[in-house]
């Protein structure tokens, strides 16, 4: 028996020192961005208690030597460790804190009511309340928590606002044959031909597309930063948001702004795994992580998104005269293969000529450039339909920051000096010399006219990309002088 016991407290140790670990993970997580999801706090408890459970399974062979408090203090304290340097990735000089823990945990496992977990049914008992206390939070309605936008103007008489981002679009593959609709609806749009985003995230790509910021930002998105979505919505505008990427979600503050948000998550075909990783905020703990690491996530297909996006837009714009904005993020599997690309072309030739989309404006982009060569790809496509507006092409190099302001003077609004982009409409039409600077954590990347720069790992890459569009001929050595300009250029 006093083996048994001592089996049960290193055990129910090893559950505890899990779980307590997790429900921290999550907090934080929540916390962040101010939004819910408790089932992240269920899952994070139940699932690290698990891997305590299973770094406690070896002190099993020696704990049956040890007295209750030395078994209960040593594997609380150990397990606490191991997987809390794991899950937030700490220094080593954080083990000194091993001691002083251990020490806290033996002062109150001895001279507070604690000490009923030094007895199997007292750890028991504690394990099966901590649990109920977490299915008790998960279970607690208002499970999400947004944020609703101001409306304070009215906005009746302006158009609709439709965003389409779908990652891995390019500007060759708009090209393709598959994509008839699409170039036979391009001749009524205006297609800027050296369009660049800020990043290769994705993250960074949409909050510069929301925001109108020419670099980088933090994730989570800070409440302070005002998006479009939410100017818009000040003005008088109704929000509607779907997101297919776990890392434009929710969880990155992306919703801010948005009166309805909606992530639409890959398909697992395992029920257990559906069951305690369905929620967003839960798929954010590392352990999610690791366990979808080793399975195969299903992409929903083009579409089943197309046809959950136009259900959720029919019923948000029906009956009500209030212009909206819309926002469609499409995640695609890879490859972008033949039978998604005529998928993609025939959903959004369809989604364009719906007479829900009457009187709407409409940006068709690229979130993020998978990647296919030596350095970061940043360039994408970018077109615009207007309403009642002229097709033409602009050959101007222009970034994603630029859409916000653009949008804002095609609207009639007046932008304020905190975007950063400019009115891409308005840009001269030969001569600009603007030089479009962006630099990442190990490459730079900048572009004048048709000239584009990249130095990435102390290698250096020069295209003529007009003549060059697939960037395959490296011209550093050819032209010096535009090498030199461009590598020492300050902004």
């Amino acid at each position: 028996m006093w083996i048994w016991n001592s089996v049960g407290l290193v055990l129910l140790a090893g559950f505890l020192s899990g779980s307590m670990v997790g429900v921290v993970e999550a907090l934080t997580i929540l916390l962040a961005v101010g939004a819910g999801e408790y089932d992240a706090l269920l899952w994070g408890g139940i699932g690290y208690g698990v891997v305590g459970i299973l770094l406690s399974v070896p002190l099993c062979v020696v704990g049956w030597r040890w007295e209750p408090q030395i078994v209960f203090g040593r594997v609380l304290t150990t397990c606490t460790f191991l997987i809390t340097f794991w899950v937030f990735d700490l220094h080593w000089w954080w083990s000194i804190l091993w001691f002083v823990f251990h020490w806290l945990q033996g002062v109150f496992l001895t001279k507070t009511p604690l000490r009923v977990v030094l007895t199997l049914k007292g750890a028991l008992l504690l394990s099966l309340g901590w649990v109920g206390l977490l299915i008790t939070f998960s279970l607690t309605p208002g499970q999400r928590i947004f944020t609703p936008p101001v409306h304070q103007h009215q906005a009746i008489g302006k158009p609709n606002v439709l965003f389409v981002v779908v990652d891995g679009l390019s500007k060759e593959l708009l090209q393709r044959p598959s994509m008839s609709n699409l170039r036979a609806l391009s001749k009524n749009a205006i297609v800027f031909e050296q369009a660049v985003s800020i990043s290769p995230s994705r993250f960074q790509s949409m909050s510069t597309l929301l925001v109108g910021n020419a670099s980088p930002l933090p994730t989570p998105l800070l409440d302070s930063e005002q998006t479009l979505v939410e100017r818009l919505a000040l003005e008088g505008y109704r929000t509607l948001g779907v997101v297919t990427h776990l890392e434009v979600g929710r969880f990155a503050n992306i919703h801010q702004g948005f009166d309805r948000f909606r992530y639409i998550p890959p398909h697992l075909d395992s029920l257990a795994l559906r069951f305690g990783l369905g929620s967003e905020g839960a798929r954010h703990l590392k352990l999610a992580a690791v366990i979808l690491g080793y399975v195969p996530l299903q992409r929903r297909s083009v579409e089943e998104i197309f046809s959950l996006f136009d259900h959720e837009l029919r019923m948000f714009a029906q009956g009500d005269a209030t212009p909206w904005f819309a926002l469609l993020q499409l995640t695609p599997d890879l490859p972008f293969t033949d039978a998604d690309q005529q998928a993609f072309d025939r959903q959004m030739g369809s989604l364009l000529r719906s007479a829900t989309l009457h009187n709407t404006l409409i940006v068709l982009t690229a979130g993020v450039q998978f990647q296919q060569s030596d350095h970061p790809r940043l360039d994408i496509p970018l077109w615009m339909w207007i309403p009642n507006g002229s097709a033409r092409m602009i050959i101007n190099n222009v970034q994603l920051a630029d859409v916000a302001p653009t949008i804002f003077s095609i609207l009639g609004y007046q932008a304020d000096h905190t975007l950063q982009g400019q009115n891409i409409l308005r840009l001269p039409p030969i001569g600009d010399r603007r030089v479009i600077d962006i630099r990442g954590k190990d490459w730079k990347w900048r572009q004048q006219e048709q000239w584009r720069w990249i130095e990435h790992r102390h290698q250096e890459f020069l295209y003529d990309v007009s003549a060059d569009p697939q960037m395959e001929h490296n011209l550093i050595e050819q032209f010096p002088e535009r090498r030199e300009y461009l590598r020492n250029y300050q902004p």
